[in-house]
């Protein structure tokens, strides 16, 4: 099964994501970009797009009703100069989009977060995530790294807990970021009769053979 390259619209949603507390990431102040209308195809397993219609209480039966939702990306530097000298708030349209990180990241090493915000309008519960990583595995010194290429699963808990901290911790040496991100986030959440997804695919394209599929 294909999931469907999903749409990208220019237009930024507004904030209300997993209630209304401050989360770490949004005590920062930010460079704001819009990003482009770009999409790909992404091969999504019959198992983790199942997961994703589960989402939606009894709407398995006979198909789901979707519509997309719009996403934000944070970009925290936490070493100076590790991603230019300035924190990045990325807007995507409604469906998502893809997000490079050889256009934000530096080539020096240091420690960045990233933190991601998908949510309707007026609507205080956050969103069910999943990831579909892309990530090779790969040993660097003593430690594992990568999720390898034909794993997926469903991170909302420990998403939950990274956003109110401030992010996913990430550092660029040897790569370390890409095995850490590369792969596509889902996002899902239910609404009356529809789900409303989002999605966004992250990668470093100047590490091509750290991802399962370049």
């Amino acid at each position: 099964m294909r999931f469907a390259a999903f749409a990208v619209a220019s237009a930024a949603f507004a904030a209300a994501a997993c209630g209304r507390e401050s989360r770490g990431y949004q005590r920062h102040s930010y460079s704001t970009r819009n990003m482009p209308s770009a999409s790909a195809e992404v091969k999504l397993p019959v198992g983790l797009w199942e997961k994703i219609e589960a989402v939606q209480a009894g709407g398995a039966k006979d198909g789901v009703q979707t519509e997309f939702m719009a996403v934000k990306v944070f970009l925290i530097e936490k070493n100076r100069g590790a991603l230019g000298g300035r924190n990045h708030e990325l807007l995507f349209g409604e469906g998502g989009g893809e997000l490079d990180l050889k256009d934000f990241a530096s080539e020096r090493s240091g420690t960045f977060l990233i933190a991601f915000e998908a949510a309707l309008d007026g609507e205080g519960t956050g969103p069910r995530v999943f990831y579909l990583s892309n990530a090779v595995r790969r040993h660097l010194e003593r430690e594992s790294v990568g999720a390898g290429c034909k794993g997926y699963y469903e991170i909302t808990s420990f998403f939950s807990k990274a956003m109110k901290t401030g992010g996913f911790q990430v550092n660029t040496t040897a790569g370390r970021h890409v095995s850490a991100l590369a792969g596509t986030y889902f996002f899902a959440i239910p609404r009356g009769e529809k789900l409303h997804l989002a999605q966004v695919t992250v990668k470093d394209s100047r590490y091509r053979p750290l991802h399962c599929r370049r």
